[in-house]
Formats: C-alpha cells, structure tokens, sequence
C-alpha cells in the first residue's frame, strides 16, 4: 500500500519497550535509542538480540538501535532513514499484510505484533518478530511509535520442519491398514486412525462418547483391564487379544500392541484383525493351517529363487550353445541335404525346450499379473501339427501310435497366442504319452462355434492309459497338487505344468478339463475361442536368406566359453569383424582404445555385471556405440534399462537369427 498521508504509515514490528526509556531526540553517536536506556536494560536488549526503534510520524524521521542495523544486514550506521527506508526491505510478498496492521494500529491506537519476512543487502531472507505501541499527546494525536524487532528464522523454520514432521506422522496413522488409536487417562479414545472408522463402522461422534472398555466383549474385558494394569507397574509395552464389537454387530478378534506416555499418561495402541485366523475350527486346524501357508510361501519363494536367478541363467547356457551350432550349421552351403530334416526337429525341440523352460520362469509373471499372452496372426492346424511332429519319435520309441484329426476349419488363420497353445499342447501330450504304457494317443481338433468374427476351438488329447480317480480331476490342476495313487500323473513332474495350463487358458478367457476314470484312459481338452483374421492370407513357404554385414565390427562381452563360441560362429557367418572380451572390466578398456559399430553385452557378467559396466562406459568421455543386452530373462526383466537408455536393444538367449540380423539391420540403418 502507499502511504497517502501522516497516518497511513506502515511498517515496523516491535518488541516491549522498557518503561524508562524517553522520547526526546538524542545526541548521542553511538546508539541514540540504547542511551535512553539504563545500563541493564542496554545489556539485556543487546546479548538478546533485540533492536529498538523509534519513528517519528510527523517529521518520518527513523531512529534505530545498532542491533537494528545488524539485524538488517548492515555493518554500520545509516544516516537519514526513514519509514521507506525500512519498507524497502520488508520482503514484497509481506508489505501488504505489514503496512495494513500499521495502518491500524495508528487508527485505533492499540499495540502492534506483528511477524514478516526481510530481504538484507546480501538477499539473504530472514523472518522477525515486531512488538510497537503508539505514543500520543495529551490531544490524543499520533506522535511516535516505538517498537523492538528480533530474529525469529531459526524458530520459524523449526517450527516448519515440526509440523511436516507431524503432517507425515497424520498420514501414516490415517493410512496404516492396522488399527491404531491413542486413549486419555480415563479411557476415553482421543484419536484413532481411518482404519478403526472403515473396519469397524462408527462414526467420529459413536468412537469418542463411549469409553473403550465398552466396545470390547465382556469375556474379555477382564483379562484386557489387567494387562494394562501392567503399565502401571512400569511395563513399557504389552500384548494381548481381545473381541472389538463392530457396527454391524460383528465380533472381530483383534492382537493389541499397547504402550503408555509416563508423563501425560495417555495410551498409544495398535491392533492387528485376526479373526480369520481364530475362526479355525481347533488349535490343531490353525497350527495345520499355518504350517501349509509356511510351507507353500517357502516353496513358492524356493522355486522362484531357483528357477528365476539358477535355471533362467544356467539351463540357457547350453541351450544357446545347442541351438546356436545348429542354427550356424543348418546355414552352411556344403552342409549334407539329407541331414536338414534331423536338424529341423532339433531346432523344433530345442525351441520347445526354451518355451518350457520361459513358460516356467513365467509363473511368478502370470500370479504379479504381468504374464504376456502374445497374439499373433497362426493357425491352429499347424500349432498342432508342430506339436505332432515333435512328439511322434518320443510315442514310436514306446510304441504307441499318434494321431491327429483337424477339420477344415482349423486352418483359417485366427488372433491367438501360438506360444501358449503350443506349451500347453506340449505338456498335455508329453503327459499322455508318458503314462500311456500301449496304445494310441489322439489329438482332435473341433470347432464348437462359429461366427463371421471368431471361432471356438476344442482341442482333446486322448489316450489309453489307466486314466486318473475322478477324485483326483481337480487337485491335478492345482499348483503342487501330488496324486498319491500307483496310477499317479504327477508322481516324477514338479506339479506345476498342469496349473499353468489352466492359469494360461484362463487368461485366454478359455477352459481346461479331464474326462477320465481308472482303467479307462484320459481325455484332457481345453476350449478357446479365437478373433478370425480379417483378410485370410496363404503364406507360402520360402527359403530365407541369410543376411550378411561384411565389415561390421561387433564387440562381443561374454565370459561363457559357449556362449562365446556361438556368437562368433553366428557373427562370423554373417561377415561381421568380431571381437570378444570376457568381463566388463575388459570392454571398459577396450573401448577406450578401438571403436565398434555395437556392443552386444551378457548382462550376467561374474564381477561388474553387464549393467554397470554399460552404465560406466555411457558416463565415460568416449565414443559410445549401440551396446544390445543379451540375457536368459527375456526383456520383460530389463525394461527399465532399455528406458533409461542403458541399453539399446535386448538379444535374447539361445540366440536366434532372425533376431540377431533385425537387430544388426537397426543398427546398421542409424
């Protein structure tokens, strides 16, 4: 605000003046205002760090102690100040709100306190406190304002720090799933947490009018009352169950945490629902209970830690070194005709393996929610008749005969996830003929509807093994499910591959059954339904070439002799200059001194990790080329790395060639 006249006048914050300080001009040099003052009252104000002022309203004439000055950022006097002289460090967001309170201060004549903020010299921002009063006189007229300021930042910013502290305090009470409270010395809860409103049903108003011994059940009463006469007795925390009543009448069953404020003698207590463990029938039915739960949470994190960091990394070492020979071989221009056909179901089993095995590392995918299905445009006749031919040597070496019947309509080409059919084709023959001693095992194909969109598929495998105690129909498809019967399925298998057919074809929006009976064979079917493909394509089957990147200087970081071996093999063929190192330690030198097109990096390196290494490089003054991560988790795993640019692209493990070449024609393209 601008001052428009003697009266308006707005600014400076004050402290209690001391009664015997005058108000006649001084003459002093020193510190005019001090001089006013006895010698106690000087020693006080100044080790306080108190500034005093004195403003003359008439003249605008401004008087300031030296602690004002130093207050304000000065090191000196300075002559001639004035109210704007002042105004012009209280901080711009402040002056409207300061000059106002002066400005009434002046009106009504009564004391001023204020706080606000000031800018020094330096821009340095502090916060001060302002006590002033008004002296007039004898006509009632405004004649001085005398006032005191003092540093009052560091309490200011205590204060903030406090109440964050406190804000973050509220929201952990308000969102703990647990029930929380605090309770007076009489009983009565003072606070408690949203969980006790949601879980229980009161209102603010029904929780606070009632002590807490009223909503605990009367059998219990007792035993809680004496638990907490233990805090009386020095306990600093005590534990106890107890029933809660809750708004619908429910008793729930609650484990209390309770521990007391010897000062103000307030409890602080937390409880946890329990009642679906005390609703178990017997003791006996709990400890069962909870034993299962504990065994099935160690299997669960057992089979994770095995099979995610052990088989994932371990068990596709020698899976890529066996599809990477033959993928080389298969490509070599002198290599016998007659053979082809043999490596074709090698690559074919090699390709299942690896399916397997993803499929198992994709359990702990499928119960996070985070299990890709993977459409794409197949058809079902050739899913089945891959799956046939993979598995026709196996049923000929047992004697037993495979077939498959498929109808016409079976090789329309359909929206569906070939990768998951062909796993879960693959467990339910591979478990047909391997319990199946003689006769036949039968795939058949049928479509159940079908509309100008979609279709649905059933799909049986029947054999005419001993079949499986209709008993046991439902526990099979269960995870860890164990038939103990001499006819047993599952007896040499991990008990997981049926429960992840069905957790596959439920995420399909299909179904998996079992039709069988002892002595009467099995028929495991599932039921899908698949989108048609619009513009029904015949793809003819043509030979690809392979393609070549002469020159291509590629650094390979891999410290498996095999893995090395395969990708030199498979690099080499294609033309490209390669070389291998086999630590991240050696890529980080080698970089420095040569330069390659790209760095295909195994993100598993023993010491530095691949990661880290590609990390360090990115950071490093050189030159830094496209650097692939090539691992046995699949991208899945490393989106967060390929997001933050640590990699390129991902390769994954066994290599396969047409991924290698897409990747190799990227980064050639940029």
């Amino acid at each position: 605000m601008s001052l428009q006249s003697k009266n308006d006048i707005a600014p400076f914050k004050e402290v209690a003046v001391p009664n015997n300080l005058s108000y006649h001009q001084a003459n002093t040099k020193d510190d005019p205002l001090l001089n006013r003052v006895d010698l106690r009252s000087k020693f006080a104000l100044e080790n306080a760090g108190v500034g005093i002022w004195e403003w003359d309203i008439s003249t605008d004439e401004l008087v300031w102690s030296s602690v004002m000055f130093t207050l304000y950022g000065y090191d000196s006097y300075q002559e001639n100040i004035s109210y704007e002289f002042w105004r012009s460090h209280v901080h711009k967001d402040d002056i409207d709100e300061t000059e106002s309170k002066i400005k009434k201060v002046l009106q009504d004549n009564v004391k001023l306190e204020m706080q606000f903020r000031i800018v020094c010299p330096n821009q340095s921002i502090k916060y001060v406190k302002c006590i002033a009063k008004i002296i007039q006189d004898d006509s009632k007229s405004s004649l001085k304002m005398i006032g005191t300021n003092w540093d009052v930042t560091d309490q200011v910013y205590q204060q903030i720090e406090v109440q964050k502290i406190k804000n973050e305090l509220i929201l952990f009470f308000n969102l703990n799933a647990d029930y929380m409270c605090i309770a007076n010395r009489d009983g009565y809860f003072e606070k408690v947490n949203d969980a006790f409103f949601s879980k229980l049903g009161y209102n603010k108003e029904m929780i606070r009018e009632h002590k807490f011994i009223h909503f605990i059940h009367n059998d219990d009463r007792a035993s809680s009352l004496e638990e907490l006469k233990k805090l009386d007795l020095g306990v600093t925390i005590v534990n106890f169950t107890n029933r809660l009543k809750s708004k619908n009448g429910e008793w729930k069953w609650l484990s209390w945490a309770v521990t007391p404020d010897m000062n103000t003698g307030k409890l602080y207590a937390t409880a946890r629902d329990i009642s679906s463990l005390v609703k178990l029938k017997s003791a006996k039915e709990r400890e069962r209970e909870l034993k299962k739960q504990k065994e099935i949470a160690e299997e669960i994190a057992r089979i994770g830690d095995k099979f995610i960091s052990t088989m994932s990394h371990e068990l596709r070492t020698p899976i890529n070194g066996i599809s990477g020979i033959i993928d080389f071989l298969s490509k070599e221009e002198n290599f016998p005709e007659q053979y082809r056909e043999h490596f074709r179901i090698m690559e074919a089993s090699v390709d299942n393996l690896t399916v397997i095995l993803n499929d198992i590392l994709d359990l702990s995918k499928i119960q996070s929610g985070t299990f890709d299905l993977m459409i794409c445009d197949t058809e079902l006749r050739s899913i089945v008749k891959h799956v046939v031919e993979l598995y026709r040597k196996k049923a000929e070496r047992k004697g037993l005969e495979l077939f498959f019947i498929c109808p016409e309509s079976a090789s329309i080409q359909i929206r569906s996830s070939k990768i998951r059919l062909v796993q879960v084709l693959n467990n339910l023959v591979s478990n047909a003929i391997k319990f199946t001693d003689k006769g036949s095992v039968t795939i058949i194909v049928s479509s159940l509807k079908e509309t100008n969109q979609c279709i649905e598929y059933k799909i049986e495998v029947k054999d005419t093994g001993r079949g499986i105690h209709k008993s046991d129909h439902n526990q099979i498809f269960e995870a860890y499910g164990q038939i103990e019967q001499a006819n047993d399925r599952s007896k040499t298998g991990t008990g997981l591959g049926l429960s992840i057919c069905k957790k596959i074809m439920s995420l399909m929006g299909g179904q998996i059954g079992l039709d069988s009976a002892i002595n009467a064979g099995s028929n495991f079917w599932v039921i899908f339904t698949a989108d048609k493909v619009k513009q029904q394509l015949r793809v003819s089957k043509k030979v690809i070439e392979m393609q070549l990147f002469p020159g291509f200087r590629v650094l390979v970081v891999e410290d498996n002799l095999v893995n090395q071996k395969v990708l030199d093999l498979l690099l080499t063929q294609r033309k490209c200059n390669v070389q291998i190192v086999g630590s991240g330690n050696e890529a980080i030198e080698i970089i420095k001194k040569e330069t390659f097109d790209v760095v295909i990096m195994d993100i598993n390196l023993s010491g530095i990790s691949g990661i880290e290494a590609s990390r360090f490089i990115r950071k490093s003054n050189v030159i830094c080329p496209p650097i692939i991560g090539h691992g046995a988790s699949g991208l899945t795993f490393y989106k967060t790395e390929l997001k933050e640019g640590v990699f390129d692209g991902f390769l994954n493990k066994p290599v396969q060639s047409e991924q290698l070449e897409n990747i190799l024609n990227t980064i050639k393209s940029k």
